[in-house]
């Protein structure tokens, strides 16, 4: 049968929920086999909560009937209960079989994303499956791997030390787990009220099944034991009235209210800077445990197919009820409850297209000839005034786009990972800064560049064990992953401690490769530097899976500029490498200069503008070809004519009659020959209309507040036109 709308919600939010379960148990593991490998150390609370997120996604999955999910993650949790009842010493085989699986159920995760069912999935659950229950049943007979029963780890007596500062329980966090609480409990309310009326709906009582399940699953992860425990025994409750051995009274689910009050006040608690504590809980459990029908002897059974609540017992369960009310001091405001929605990114994607009309709106009007000829000190005022609101909610909607770096950056922890043992090379990997914001779009496009730059550090910057060791280093190679915002910008940083980059064997591949002009006789460090980003070009002696083929760091360079970013490098030979991307919070709005050539405005951002000056005649040379250049400061700078680019109505003028504007990306420069600069403005940057063609070296367009358009140029790509200048 076709899936309702409703379903196809039910299933993404599910894949949504299993993927962030796996970003956390991905990053435990990771760390786990850190403590490992460093300590020998089990690590009790981490894989306490592998254990919960793949209970939490088993549990799931089984409801909504994904079998092969259900059939993994019971393996995998399995395995992991062992280990946490027996007290088992985690060892590589372990943590690696565990990041394979969560692999397995992420391509899983994905295709459901996109199929709604599981049918068709081809993968290796089988093979994982048998490895899992092989390592299970070597450690239920012996205790671990070796068939030797152990001893006690001294190590397990005590709580380890590792520091796992990522996964702290941060003030953001708690505002989201509130949040969601109160929607959860919010739905499953009104499913209880649903209930009291039609206790026997199949459809309300697994509604509020899975709202439980859901608060459950994030307390636990929490460690927010009270709630969890509680809500534990409301899910075992609505799973017994699931299968039917349980058939709720209107009563009994006007105590479930009760008791989910009691929830609520400890989430509101916890919303106010308090503990989430749940006074009386011990007697709202076995209240609960009460409600659940008991095995009966045979002969009873038929006689009594339902536990039902006595009225004496009833009474008497209201009355403890109400003794525990009296204890709890529930705060009377939801506030802080509301500080987080969740909203749908295409909303978020239209307010942002929204806002951008605004701007161009209050730039006609602040532009307009009519407001320059009003002398209305009280009209001056109110444009002011709506110009500072204009901005605060320019700034406001841009904010609500941002998210952290911390998820890209923890996949970044497994790539590392995964690469270092491949290269047999011990690499650790440090992430600084991963709460910085940027704009969701931007985030798409560094994966990739980030992927490469850590790839190229551990295959080509950072020594074999060996070489590090006899040059006085530490044994394992460091990399550092840095993020900081500064200014406009958020300043990424990729830093290794390995060998740094060869300029001699970097110079001299460049020109076997003809990516250098042989007139050139010297070139600045940055420029050697520069060069590895040229398509093709690769130093390694040899190609392997890892790098070798010079493609990558040629994608790197595209995907910054495409975010209308910038990459630079640092390197000191024997010290190590540092690779730093300076990318926009938001490409939507930039602040442009706008110039004039002929008829035509076009728009440069103004973090790539060095600076603009008038020349000379006498800085100005012509080679060949025509191409015009100038000499400023003894550097040799070619100039574009974006009117002869464009093939605009305009005469030729001479250089000295008009404006060169200076641009540099990547420490390559350019000059623009105009002949006005009309000033600084903020544009919203949109997409050239189609009856207007392709225009070379434009990425975008703008509406200014005259109505007229500007078109953005493409630094990258004029760049590029400048670099064929035979100089």
């Amino acid at each position: 049968m076709p899936l309702s709308p409703e379903d196809k919600e039910i299933i993404i939010d599910f894949v949504n929920e299993g993927q962030q379960g796996l970003e956390r148990a991905e990053g435990n593991l990771l760390k786990i086999e850190e403590a490992v490998a460093g300590r020998g150390e089990i690590v009790g609370e981490f894989i306490d909560e592998l254990f919960r997120v793949f209970h939490s996604i088993k549990g799931s999955a089984g409801f909504l009937k994904f079998s092969l999910i259900t059939r993994l993650t019971h393996h995998a949790e399995s395995l992991l209960d062992h280990i946490r009842k027996h007290h088992t010493l985690v060892n590589k085989q372990h943590t690696d079989i565990l990041l394979e699986v969560c692999d397995e159920l992420s391509r899983l995760f994905d295709y459901v994303k996109q199929h709604f069912s599981e049918s068709g999935f081809s993968g290796n659950f089988e093979n994982l499956i048998a490895r899992l229950e092989t390592l299970t049943s070597a450690l239920k007979t012996s205790g671990d791997l070796t068939g030797t029963p152990r001893e006690e780890h001294p190590a397990e007596a005590k709580r380890s030390s590792f520091n796992l500062k990522e996964f702290e329980i941060t003030d953001d966090l708690i505002v989201q787990f509130v949040a969601e609480s109160t929607e959860l409990l919010d739905a499953l309310e009104q499913d209880l009220l649903k209930l009291e009326k039609e206790p026997a709906k199949q459809e309300f009582l697994e509604s509020a099944f899975r709202a439980l399940h859901s608060l459950k699953g994030n307390a636990g992860y929490l460690n927010y034991h009270d709630i969890a425990e509680v809500t534990h025994q409301l899910e075992t409750i609505f799973e017994s009235a699931r299968s039917h051995e349980l058939h709720l009274q209107p009563k009994q689910v006007s105590l479930i209210l009760k008791i989910v009050d009691f929830v609520r006040a400890a989430v509101l608690n916890l919303a106010e800077g308090q503990s989430p504590a749940i006074p009386g809980k011990l007697g709202l459990i076995d209240l609960m445990k009460e409600m659940i029908p008991q095995p009966q002897p045979a002969a009873q059974s038929e006689q009594n197919d339902t536990k039902r609540i006595a009225p004496d017992a009833q009474k008497k369960d209201e009355h403890k009820l109400n003794q525990a009310l009296t204890q709890l001091e529930a705060p009377q405001t939801s506030a802080k409850a509301n500080e987080m929605v969740r909203v749908d990114v295409q909303k978020l994607d239209r307010l942002m297209d929204l806002v951008g009309e605004i701007v161009i709106a209050e730039s006609m009007i602040t532009h307009h000839p009519a407001l320059n000829l009003s002398e209305s000190e009280e009209l001056e005022q109110a444009v002011a005034y709506l110009q500072r609101n204009i901005r605060e909610l320019q700034d406001i909607a841009t904010s609500m786009r941002m998210i952290p770096l911390n998820g890209l950056f923890g996949k970044m922890r497994r790539l590392v990972r995964d690469i270092s043992l491949k290269k047999e090379k011990k690499v650790e990997l440090e992430i600084v800064g991963g709460h910085t914001e940027v704009d969701r779009s931007i985030i798409e496009h560094l994966s990739d560049p980030l992927v490469h730059i850590l790839r190229n550090a551990i295959d080509h910057g950072i020594e074999p064990e060996a070489e590090r060791v006899a040059q006085g280093k530490s044994a394992a190679g460091h990399l550092v992953l840095r993020a900081d915002r500064v200014g406009g910008e958020v300043w990424i940083e990729v830093k290794d401690d390995g060998r740094g980059l060869d300029k001699e064997k970097i110079l001299k591949q460049a020109r076997k490769r003809g990516l250098v002009n042989e007139n050139k006789q010297s070139l600045t460090e940055e420029e050697i530097y520069n060069l590895i980003f040229m398509p093709g070009f690769s130093t390694a002696e040899k190609i392997t899976n890892i790098s070798g083929r010079g493609v990558g760091m040629d994608v790197v360079k595209k995907n910054v500029e495409k975010i209308r970013g910038h990459i630079s490098i640092a390197s000191q030979s024997g010290r190590g490498t540092t690779i730093r991307l300076k990318i926009p919070l938001t490409t939507a709005i930039i602040d442009a200069m706008l110039l004039r050539v002929s008829d035509t405005i076009y728009a440069i951002p103004i973090l790539d503008i060095r600076e603009s000056l008038r020349v000379h005649k006498q800085q100005v040379m012509d080679l060949i070809d025509g191409q015009e250049i100038i000499k400023v400061r003894d550097e040799i700078i070619p100039v574009i004519r974006l009117e002869q680019l464009h093939n605009l109505q305009a005469g030729v003028r001479a250089i000295d009659e008009g404006i060169v504007v200076v641009t540099q990306t990547q420490q390559q420069t350019v000059g623009f020959w105009v002949e006005e600069i009309i000033g600084q403005q903020q544009v919203v940057i949109k997409p050239v209309p189609d009856y207007l063609g392709r225009l070379e070296g434009v990425s975008g367009c703008a509406i200014l507040g005259d109505g007229n358009i500007c078109f953005i140029l493409d630094l990258a790509i004029l760049i590029k036109l400048a670099e064929t200048i035979k100089i």
